[in-house]
């Protein structure tokens, strides 16, 4: 269990749940950026760090919530859903945005433009719903 008292797995399904929606998909895209030089590769590192605590703060926040969040896996992952429900169209964006960056990264893998990835990315982090 977490700091919010969550049973691992109520945990882990609250944390799936969030990945599902798009943010798994964003650290999947985070994690696979290759950027030149170490000040670029360190703001990648701090980025996968940031969503990393987003997911967790989140899942601890619907936990702590109440409204039904209860301590089942089954019970966490509907409290996460009903958080999800009125922040769909900003994962709808996130996706969007993470859609690009894979497109970005594809295209330009091997030019040094690790950069610019790290800056779309960035923009994707900051979106993040709360």
């Amino acid at each position: 269990s977490g700091d919010a008292g969550v049973p691992l797995a109520a945990a882990l399904a609250g944390l799936a749940r969030l990945d599902d929606g798009g943010v798994g998909r964003l650290l999947g895209v985070l994690r696979s950026l290759e950027p030149p030089g170490r000040w670029a590769a360190w703001q990648r590192r701090a980025l996968v760090d940031d969503v990393a605590g987003w997911r967790a703060g989140t899942v601890a926040a619907v936990a702590r919530g109440g409204a039904g969040a209860g301590s089942t896996a089954e019970e966490l992952v509907a409290a996460v859903d009903r958080w999800l429900a009125p922040r769909r169209s900003a994962f709808v964006d996130l996706v969007g945005l993470v859609e690009r960056l894979e497109a970005v990264s594809r295209r330009e893998a091997g030019e040094g433009r690790g950069v610019d990835m790290v800056a779309l990315a960035s923009i994707a982090v900051r979106r993040l719903p709360t």
